[in-house]
């Protein structure tokens, strides 16, 4: 009887760690923003592993990981749109004198090349 109230209070105790540890990890996705914005598709667009189709968007750059790495978010606005997490390949200076999502077109593909956010002085280069 001990040890079955025991194991029911371990296990108990397991799920309460369990639920604040993912709830302390969705929260840390982004640990410092550094850019947001929105912007508008007008076709479907190919970005790292997300296919995003037409539509309004919101992004978000920053570190993740307690400043480790950046990474871009980007969440639909409509109802059932993606949302997703994208990695940069490379990063440098801009070199436009606006915000400006780059795309280019691979036959019938449109795919995200780069952001520029001149306000940041970076240039940020996604992998097609």
């Amino acid at each position: 009887m001990k040890t079955i109230r025991s194991l029911m209070m371990l296990s108990g105790l397991f799920l309460v760690f369990f639920a604040l540890a993912a709830t302390s990890a969705r929260a840390q996705v982004l640990s410092s923003t550094h850019f947001s914005g929105t912007f508008t598709l007008p076709v479907e667009t190919h970005w790292g592993k997300m296919i995003l189709p037409a539509g309004d968007y919101t992004l978000n750059y920053g570190t993740a990981f307690k400043g480790t790495a950046y990474m871009v978010t980007v969440a639909g606005e409509a109802e059932g749109s993606p949302r997703g997490m994208i990695f940069p390949r490379s990063r440098d200076d801009a070199s436009a004198g606006e915000n400006v999502l780059n795309c280019v077109r691979e036959g019938d593909t449109l795919y995200v090349r780069s952001l520029e956010i001149p306000a940041l002085g970076e240039s940020i280069h996604f992998k097609i």
